[in-house]
């Protein structure tokens, strides 16, 4: 690269938000400044207290709530629109409430990214029909609303947006169902210098197995608890504790002491913190749907020990029978993680995107 287009990439601003699951935001931004990129991330609050460039904290009393909601944040935000070229949206959630500000960006020259996470771009309907879930499933409950309240903000996005892109290769097919092409997969990103690796704690009598659940439905949580509950009465030494509603620090604590984490068994993909429990190195069980391989080029690498609702009872009994399996499996979870999912590797990829897509 010449020094004239260097000069033009790092005079580039970005703005990053304005929510900040899984961290994917503050992360993002901050591989991108790593690589001198003007990046930076402003997000609403945040019950799990992630970082953040800006916080649009809600405030409660009414003095509060008057200065800050209607004076400084509208003004941060009018700051913010002038300030930055290009934008990168999470969620389908831009500057404003109800996205009327989506056509104004490009009147004014700018570029507009939208980054799928989750429920955003997530469809009931195929959900229901691939993994036959039962009719008193929330899914099934919601799914007409659902899907059509997604369908609509998605083709509004389509007329302004000039990138899609989605952290997960679920998210492509979901995409589909409603007629919109994911241009690519930034996979899931994390800062491994705030996760060290580290070693297996010795197993003297008992394994501790963590279950991290924020949707005990979406999880699986209740057939994981019976499950390990009927292994126990086998006889089974097990320490096993759910952990929900904590800050992220001590979530991080609780994986660094445990030997099994579980993720989910019940929707196909793994997520943020059992990709952070495989940087740790602690062996990480999840289903991962082989169906959603032909999306991704890494999938002969994928270390999460996986498992379904069917065979979850049977792969934990193989774990418990040869747990000298488990040093193993925590080295290639490191090596996994830092080949696909450091923040060096994807801001490095999404930046040659924004060159190739956005800046050329």
């Amino acid at each position: 690269m010449n020094e004239t287009k260097a000069r033009k990439i790092r005079n580039k601003r970005v703005f990053h938000g304005i929510v900040n699951y899984g961290s994917q935001a503050s992360l993002l931004a901050q591989g991108l400044r790593n690589m001198s990129i003007n990046a930076k991330t402003y997000t609403i609050g945040d019950q799990y207290q992630r970082n953040t460039d800006f916080e649009f904290k809600k405030r409660h009393s009414l003095p509060s709530k008057f200065f800050y909601h209607a004076l400084v944040y509208p003004m941060v935000k009018l700051y913010a629109f002038f300030y930055f070229q290009t934008f990168h949206f999470y969620f389908g959630r831009t500057l404003t409430q109800k996205k009327w500000d989506l056509p104004l960006y490009r009147f004014f020259g700018k570029k507009v990214v939208m980054h799928y996470l989750g429920d955003d771009i997530r469809n009931y309907k195929l959900l229901i029909t691939r993994y036959k879930l039962p009719n008193d499933h929330l899914y099934v409950k919601n799914e007409k609303k659902h899907d059509q309240i997604v369908s609509r903000r998605i083709h509004r996005e389509m007329k302004y947006v000039d990138l899609f892109l989605a952290s997960l290769p679920t998210h492509v097919d979901f995409a589909k169902e409603y007629g919109l092409s994911v241009n690519n997969i930034i996979p899931l990103s994390l800062n491994l210098e705030n996760l060290i690796f580290k070693e297996q704690p010795r197993i003297v009598n008992e394994i501790r197995i963590i279950h991290g659940t924020t949707n005990r439905k979406w999880k699986g949580t209740s057939l994981i608890e019976e499950e390990i509950a009927s292994l126990i009465e086998k006889g089974y030494a097990i320490n096993f504790k759910v952990i929900e509603n904590i800050t992220h620090d001590r979530l991080i604590q609780e994986i660094e002491n445990c030997h099994i984490y579980i993720d989910q068994i019940s929707f196909g993909w793994y997520g943020a913190a059992a990709l952070e429990s495989m940087a740790i190195g602690r062996p990480t069980i999840a289903f991962v749907d082989e169906c959603y391989f032909k999306y991704i080029d890494y999938e002969k690498k994928i270390p999460v020990i996986n498992a379904t609702k069917l065979n979850f009872k049977e792969v934990l009994e193989g774990l418990m029978n040869k747990p000298e399996q488990l040093n193993h499996i925590s080295l290639k979870s490191r090596k996994f993680v830092e080949e696909h999912h450091d923040i060096q590797v994807t801001s490095k990829l999404l930046l040659d995107l924004y060159q190739d897509k956005l800046w050329s």
